[in-house]
């Protein structure tokens, strides 16, 4: 079976301190995988997930809570994956990156899922920053010819 990946790690382990950066890398693939086994999937076939509309994925505090990896923030605080106090990345990762939105093309992954979540938006009265996501990845990139757009959500 292959290893689970830290591809955001990777992208900014240069921003990580020297003496914690084993460390890190080891917590967040043990995050990453347990947080797919509870999810019923392998780190490998994780993610990425997308919201159905721009109001959810902005406004949801889920969404928001994103601006900043779910494995890298639980190298930081305690959550049920992870037990937190290793590094705190969060101004670091505030600095240096921006939060956006990223619309793509892509496969409708649940149906069912996505015409409730469609349908709910359409006939509510709170905006819809309830609605759940229903694009599920499977652990692949979504190719730079399939992001239509990047909105800036800072």
């Amino acid at each position: 079976m292959a290893r689970p990946k830290a591809r955001f790690l990777e992208k900014i382990a240069e921003w990580i301190p020297s003496d914690k950066k084993d460390v890190a890398e080891t917590v967040v693939k043990s995050i990453v995988k347990f947080r797919s086994e509870c999810e019923g999937t392998t780190a490998e076939a994780s993610g990425p997930y997308a919201w159905d509309t721009l109001a959810a994925a902005s406004s949801n505090p889920n969404a928001v809570r994103f601006r900043e990896p779910e494995a890298i923030r639980d190298l930081r605080s305690p959550s049920f994956y992870g037990t937190g106090g290793i590094v705190d990345l969060s101004a670091v990762i505030q600095e240096r990156l921006k939060p956006v939105v990223v619309k793509f093309k892509g496969e409708i992954s649940h149906i069912d899922k996505y015409c409730i979540s469609l349908w709910a938006y359409l006939l509510s009265d709170d905006n819809a920053s309830h609605l759940i996501h229903s694009f599920r990845g499977n652990g692949q990139t979504i190719p730079k010819e399939d992001i239509v757009a990047l909105i800036d959500v800072s």
